[in-house]
């Protein structure tokens, strides 16, 4: 019977430390990259020439701007969000209440006198002030290279890119979405997040360093059965 036990125990503490934490939905969910639409051109049609190539030809004086769906786009990450939050209540009470005797008679004495001529005062007040501030702040910089994964027809590019670093066993995944202005793209075809409209930002780890700051699931179901949660 102990046995058995043991192995139950052994069993549920095995399940615990090997149900690694269920990772969250992504906040990227279209796709991060795209290869270039190739044309088909008919045989007659073709005339690649000795130096001018129709294909891939630019203008002398050409900036060459990623406008085409593969092209490639340097997202600039800066993002600050800082939040502040302050409070102040303060309430007063006070209450006095007074109660007088009716007052003895002239035919009265002793105990039943001193009853009737005793007086009663009270006075009670109450306070409280308190006060509260809470600012956080925030801030993710770096940069990412992205894909041009669709035009819109107003002009607009839909990009996406990913980028992914393994060091140590661990895994780490910064992924990017989001819709690009053609004229927000500076030289270098280098566009700022906070130009991005519908940016989606996000950065995740897979290993032992994320594993070991989050519960599994099974851990986190039996704290919210017991009332931890």
């Amino acid at each position: 019977m102990q046995n058995a036990s043991k192995l139950i125990c052994v069993s549920v503490l095995g399940l615990l430390c090997a149900c690694s934490s269920s990772s969250p939905p992504s906040l990227v969910t279209g796709p991060t990259t795209a290869k270039p639409n190739y044309m088909a051109i008919p045989l007659g049609d073709r005339n690649p020439g000795a130096i001018y190539q129709s294909d891939t030809a630019e203008l002398l004086y050409e900036e060459n701007i990623a406008h085409r769906v593969g092209d490639i786009l340097t997202i600039t990450i800066v993002e600050n969000v800082t939040g502040s939050n302050t409070s102040t209540v303060t309430t007063s009470q006070a209450s006095t209440e007074a109660t007088k005797g009716p007052g003895a008679l002239a035919s009265m004495n002793g105990f039943i006198k001193t009853l009737f001529n005793v007086n009663f005062d009270g006075s009670a007040s109450t306070s409280l002030k308190s006060s509260g501030a809470n600012t956080s702040a925030n801030a993710f910089t770096g940069s990412l290279t992205v894909t041009i994964v669709d035009l819109l027809p107003n002009g607009n590019y839909v990009v996406g890119g990913d980028k992914r670093v393994s060091l140590d066993n661990n895994e780490y995944t910064l992924r990017f979405s989001g819709i690009v202005n053609k004229r927000d793209i500076q030289s270098g075809n280098v566009v700022s997040s906070n130009k991005v409209a519908d940016a989606r930002i996000e950065k995740v780890g897979q290993g032992l360093v994320t594993d070991a700051n989050s519960l599994g699931w099974m851990q986190r179901f039996f704290l919210s059965v017991m009332g931890f949660n």
